[in-house]
């Protein structure tokens, strides 16, 4: 179904599978999935999670092209990935529970967050998975999207009307960059990644656009992971505690 009406449809089920993440995550943490949940319990905060998760989804919905109808049916042919998307909160909150990965941004006793070997290890293989999978998704854009065959020495029937491979690198080098001095920031102040790290995983999900299982395998985890971060921490905006 296309046009608005299609468009506006497709946002709603989209919205409606954040809403569903986060109600979910709320039960896990009422059965101690983390054990060290900090919900929005006020109905002013609840509305304000809501608000932010409506404006996330939409904001996503639209950069990963899921509000075209193409789009969307290709995401339908592969339905496992909102099973991703609801499992893996599930399994970042167990792992809270494993000694070592209790919490991500301040211990029990207030301190400030510090790399533990475990949490070394976990960040390093992390890190390294990430910047392959990033590499893969702007590989796949210089392969696939018309534009850069101008450069690649592809065969070129006629130039392409619109320079896609050179929209998606710009817009996803920008979010890259984001990236890279978000995760700099919270190192070097030891501020932890706890629900930043939740805004970091959104911000990577960008870059799936494409019709292949291992975008929709990073689509589907980056979800999860933010659902999970704004399901089980309240928002706090300037990084303030109490607002």
């Amino acid at each position: 179904m296309g046009g608005y009406e299609g468009q506006n449809k497709r946002a709603l089920i989209w919205a409606a599978l954040y809403f569903l993440a986060w109600i979910l995550q709320r039960l896990w943490c009422h059965l101690g999935l983390p054990d060290h949940c900090d919900l929005a319990m006020r109905p002013l905060d609840v509305l304000t999670d809501l608000v932010v998760l409506f404006t996330f989804s939409l904001a996503q919905a639209y950069w990963c092209e899921i509000l075209l109808d193409d789009r969307f049916e290709e995401l339908k042919k592969a339905p496992w990935i909102f099973g991703v998307i609801l499992i893996t909160p599930i399994i970042i909150s167990a792992l809270g529970r494993i000694g070592g990965l209790e919490r991500w941004d301040k211990d029990n006793e207030g301190k400030d967050f510090e790399f533990s070997a475990l949490r070394s290890t976990i960040f390093v293989f992390g890190l390294i998975a990430a910047v392959l999978l990033v590499a893969w998704h702007f590989a796949r854009a210089w392969l696939t999207l018309p534009g850069m065959q101008l450069l690649s020495g592809g065969v070129k029937v006629e130039p392409p009307k619109e320079d896609l491979h050179g929209i998606y690198s710009s817009s996803r080098i920008v979010i890259i960059a984001w990236c890279i001095l978000f995760t700099s920031f919270i190192i070097s102040e030891d501020d932890g990644f706890d629900y930043r790290g939740a805004l970091l995983a959104w911000m990577l999900s960008l870059i799936a656009v494409f019709p292949h299982p291992v975008s929709y395998i990073w689509l589907g985890v980056n979800t999860g992971i933010f659902l999970q971060g704004i399901g089980a921490n309240r928002l706090r905006f300037l990084g303030c505690k109490e607002w």
